[in-house]
C-alpha cells in the first residue's frame, strides 16, 4: 500500500558458487523480501513489515531481533568509502591477502565484513560513518 509497487518473499535452498567460508556450507537456506517498484523509505517500511507478517505466520516473529543498519544515500557512502581508502591504505601491508586485494579493487566496504585475523586491529580502528 502506497508504495507503488510490489513485494514478494521467498525461502529455499540456495546454493554458493564461490569457495565457502569457514564454517559455512555449499547449500543453505535463505529467506528473503523483494520489492519490485519505486525505492525510498516507504518502500523499505513495506518490506520489513512483509517480513515481520511471515515470520509471525511461521511462530518465529518472538525469536526475532530487527537490526537496523544504513550508510545513507549514495554520496554518503562514497565519503565514506573515501575514509575508509585513506584508513586502509595507511595499513595495507598488515591486512590480509583479501582485505588488500579488496582494496586494490576499491571494495573498502568489504573489508569491514572481513573475519581474518589479520584484519581485525584495521576493521576496529576503522573510522565510524558520520
Amino acid at each position: 500500500g502506497g508504495t507503488g509497487g510490489a513485494r514478494v518473499f521467498y525461502c529455499g535452498p540456495m546454493f554458493r558458487y564461490e569457495r565457502p567460508q569457514r564454517g559455512r556450507q555449499r547449500q543453505f537456506t535463505q529467506f528473503g523480501i523483494e520489492h519490485i517498484g519505486p525505492a525510498g523509505p516507504a518502500a523499505d517500511v513495506g518490506a520489513i513489515a512483509l517480513a515481520r507478517d511471515v515470520l509471525g505466520r511461521v511462530g518465529l516473529l518472538g525469536e526475532t531481533t530487527l537490526l537496523l543498519n544504513t550508510l545513507g544515500d549514495a554520496a554518503s557512502r562514497e565519503r565514506y568509502a573515501a575514509l575508509l581508502r585513506e584508513h586502509f591504505a595507511g595499513m595495507r601491508e598488515s591486512l590480509s591477502p583479501d582485505s588488500q586485494r579488496r582494496l586494490e579493487e576499491g571494495r573498502v566496504l568489504r573489508i569491514l565484513d572481513s573475519k581474518a585475523a589479520a584484519d581485525r586491529d584495521a576493521v576496529d580502528s576503522a573510522p565510524d560513518p558520520a
